[in-house]
This record gives C-alpha cells, sequence and structure tokens, in this order.
C-alpha cells in the first residue's frame, strides 16, 4: 500500500493541476525538459533600477519616461518635456540672469572691494560672498528649472540650433539674460 501524502500538503502544478515534488528537477510541460533559469544577471540586461538616471529620478516619471532597457530615456524626457514649459522656464531664467548679473557687477563689485581691502587680498574682488551667493542661485535655477535636450539638439552645430526649441529658451534666453543684467549692472 503506497503512503499517501495529506492533501493540505500537496502544491499543485498550474499547468497541469498535477502534485509537484519540490525534490524533483521541474519539467517544462511544452517541451518535457528540466526547467533552466533563463533570467539573466548580466549587466547588459539592466532593470530600471541599475539604469543610469541623470539628476533627480523623479523627472523621468513626471515626463512619462519608459524607463527599462532599450529605451533611450534621455531623448525621451527631451521629447516629451513641452515647449510651454520650455519657454516658461527660459522666460524665469532669464530674469533670474538679469537681476543677478546686475547684482553682481554694482553689490558684488563693491562688496568684493571691501572684502578685498578687509582681507588684503585682491582675489576677493572676483572672487567674493555675493558672487558666491550668485553662483548658488544660479546653479539652483538650472536644477529647479531644467531643460532636456534631445540627441539632435545636443549634435545640432552652428545655424542648425535655431531650428530647437531649447536654443531659443534656454541658451538664447541666458545670454539675452546675461546682456541686459551687464548693462544694467
Amino acid at each position: 500500500m503506497s503512503e499517501e501524502i495529506p492533501k493540505s500538503n500537496l502544491k499543485l502544478d498550474p499547468f497541469t493541476g498535477l502534485p509537484v515534488d519540490n525534490l524533483k528537477p521541474r519539467l517544462d510541460p511544452f517541451t518535457g525538459g528540466e526547467i533552466v533559469n533563463t533570467r539573466s544577471n548580466s549587466l547588459a540586461v539592466k532593470t530600471p533600477t541599475e539604469m543610469h538616471l541623470v539628476g533627480d529620478r523623479q523627472s523621468y516619471f513626471d515626463y512619462d519616461v519608459n524607463v527599462r532597457p532599450g529605451v533611450d530615456i534621455e531623448e525621451q524626457r527631451g521629447q516629451n518635456q513641452g515647449l510651454s514649459q520650455k519657454v516658461g522656464y527660459g522666460l524665469a531664467k532669464m530674469a533670474g540672469t538679469i537681476g543677478t548679473t546686475a547684482l553682481e557687477g554694482t553689490v558684488g563689485l563693491a562688496n568684493g572691494a571691501i572684502e578685498a581691502a578687509l582681507t588684503q587680498d585682491p582675489d576677493r574682488l572676483w572672487n567674493n560672498t555675493t558672487g558666491k551667493y550668485v553662483d548658488e542661485f544660479s546653479e539652483w535655477m538650472q536644477e529647479t528649472m531644467p531643460h532636456y535636450y534631445t540627441k539632435a539638439e545636443n549634435e545640432a552645430i552652428g545655424f542648425e540650433n535655431f531650428g530647437h526649441a531649447n536654443f531659443w529658451s534656454d541658451k538664447f534666453t541666458r545670454g539675452v539674460g546675461y546682456a541686459a543684467g551687464a548693462l544694467l549692472g
């Protein structure tokens, strides 16, 4: 008489409905061969957590980037950033650049002269507290209001740039901001 296994301890194969013996190798119901782990441990097959995400990870999800192997995530993020956001960020950064450039040319120069005299270090004329805060603010603007570039925008040379929104909304507006700020300062 064969020993009967209590039904509560039986595990059933979801495909065949037959009891599964965990000690025996699992067989593929279609080929009859032993089931082999098909997952690759190679770094060539990357999961989203292994992919190189640049900057704020949330920005990939904010721009509906499909974060999976085989997708150019930087390209997709650049394509998914809307024109209105690019223009809005560009105008805001231009205003900030006008203000910081003018501030650095007036208050920064006076502050630098005072710091240079007090410390007897002529380098403080340019590398002073005001300049440090202006640089920190400029960096904050870049991080808070980023422009994401596509491959075509990054590789554009000369007049090719004129056909891309990021040229006008990021590079051009920042240039105008520096020029206007220098005139005011």
